[in-house]
């Protein structure tokens, strides 16, 4: 099994009631370690866990280049590519689920799947396919920071993966089409479900990011590019920057999102513990008593 996910609790006495899922992409596994801090830190978020997915990133590689040996060079990392331990991103989702169904997570309230790059990919093919299977949703909020939806050109792709020994892009580098015309198929399908609309979803995309602009961060399926669409500074990689700590703008964007939907959750069992209010007199004109004579 590749993807596994590595919970950190807020409370050491028990489980919150939200769990923040952080999904990476292309990227170290690393890529969240400064954000779980934060999180764990930060007072607004009381009842938030968190748990950071972590997977081989060459097994994902060796899925979309297939067929490729060699050593790349990948944000300054160097990653072995074959083709043995191939995944792809519809395993991963799979292996995801795997692990919310397992006993350690079942009972948290709401998850809130948080994935940059391909993790976001990863994220939102799990949720349409709980979708797709009648599953009741536990999903109550979803955030991409520079997730391909619609694609990538290959000199885009390019630009993250080259030849560690010969400094050559990889030719052979395809974006994985059909797996994205798919998603999209189905998120067409279930768009209008009604599960979905108490599912708070938001696309950021890095203003400076040359590998997925932004008309590629934001998937055709949503309706409004003005309401859905968060702009942040940084690149690519950049984007998840948190040098600035909780003042950061990308930690208050996805921080907010967070609070939405622990908002959401309050707000709906404060509606279900809240006591109905009868009418006496209607129900004793509802049961009208003659005297005895």
């Amino acid at each position: 099994m590749s993807l596994r996910l590595h919970t950190s609790r807020r409370e050491e006495t028990g489980k919150g009631r939200i769990l923040a899922v952080l999904i990476h992409g292309l990227g170290a596994p690393e890529t969240w370690e400064p954000w779980k801090e934060l999180l764990l830190q930060d007072p607004h978020l009381r009842g938030v866990d968190v748990a950071l997915a972590r997977f081989d990133t060459a097994h994902l590689v060796n899925g979309l280049i297939g067929g490729v040996t060699g050593v790349l060079r990948l944000f300054k990392r160097e990653l072995k590519v074959s083709r043995e331990n191939v995944t792809d991103i519809a395993t991963l989702a799979a292996e995801l689920k795997f692990e919310l169904d397992s006993r350690e997570y079942r009972d948290y309230d709401k998850v809130v799947l948080i994935g940059h790059s391909m993790g976001g990919l990863v994220g939102i093919h799990y949720l349409l396919q709980e979708m797709e299977a009648n599953v009741p949703l536990r999903v109550g909020g979803y955030i991409s920071l520079a997730t391909p939806f619609n694609g990538a050109a290959l000199a885009q792709y390019n630009k993250l993966l080259e030849w560690a020994n010969h400094n050559q892009q990889i030719q052979e580098l395809r974006p994985n089409g059909k797996f994205l015309d798919d998603t999209i198929r189905l998120w067409t399908k279930h768009k209008d479900n009604s599960a979905l609309e108490n599912v708070r979803f938001r696309f950021c995309y890095g203003q400076t990011d040359e590998i997925v602009e932004r008309t590629s961060a934001l998937p055709h399926v949503v309706h409004s590019f003005w309401r859905d669409s968060v702009p942040l500074p940084g690149d690519h990689s950049g984007i998840l920057d948190v040098a600035d700590g909780a003042q950061s703008v990308a930690y208050i964007r996805v921080r907010d999102h967070i609070l939405d939907v622990l908002d959401q959750l309050e707000a709906v069992q404060s509606q279900s513990e809240t006591p109905k209010q009868y009418n006496v007199i209607s129900l004793l004109d509802s049961f009208p008593f003659q005297a005895n004579p």
